[in-house]
């Protein structure tokens, strides 16, 4: 809806919008309806983006895939490898692609998470205390450093964090997408 709206306000044209089945394996009359376009946003789980894009691969569809981070998992990586090489990714630009210490790919999803615990525990450090009405204060009133670069939040809540980058799975790693202007 956000990035429908968006597009609204940059007086693109009005975006062909399909929904799919959590679970669903068959996305014949989604990859029918989408299949010519030039770009597909795709907002959802890793495995439904991984079998819609092979499917519209299938099909014959070059349509430029971009996912949220969601899709930036060791699930969807070891499950498509080389079937979902060049779909790409909206990730925070500062999010850690790799994961040395184990000396296995670090998913978005780990980054977000290590970033979390550093934000909960420097306003329980902050706030002297684990309740949660005096967490909330610290966590309004502070920015934090975290592996993802300060985080703070604003009066709804929300997250202040950095901005993004597209990434790009290569088949058997993500790398930083190199962008056309087209």
């Amino acid at each position: 809806e956000a990035a429908e709206a968006a597009m609204k306000r940059s007086d693109a044209p009005a975006p062909i919008t399909a929904t799919i089945i959590a679970g669903d394996k068959d996305y014949k009359l989604v990859v029918k309806k989408v299949k010519d376009a030039r770009t597909i946003f795709f907002a959802g789980f890793p495995m439904e983006a991984g079998f819609l894009f092979t499917a519209l691969r299938d099909a014959g569809s070059t349509a430029t895939f971009i996912g949220s981070d969601s899709l930036a998992t060791h699930e969807f990586a070891t499950t498509f490898a080389n079937k979902a090489r060049g779909v790409r990714v909206l990730v925070s630009s500062t999010a850690k692609m790799d994961f040395a210490s184990i000396g296995e790919p670090q998913d978005i999803d780990t980054s977000y998470t290590r970033a979390a615990l550093q934000v909960f525990a420097a306003a329980a450090l902050r706030a002297g205390s684990n309740d949660a009405a005096q967490l909330l204060t610290a966590l309004k009133s502070h920015t934090f450093a975290t592996s993802m670069g300060p985080i703070s939040f604003d009066a709804a809540g929300d997250a202040n964090m950095p901005s993004y980058d597209v990434i790009e799975w290569q088949g058997d790693s993500w790398t930083r997408a190199a962008l056309s202007q087209n």
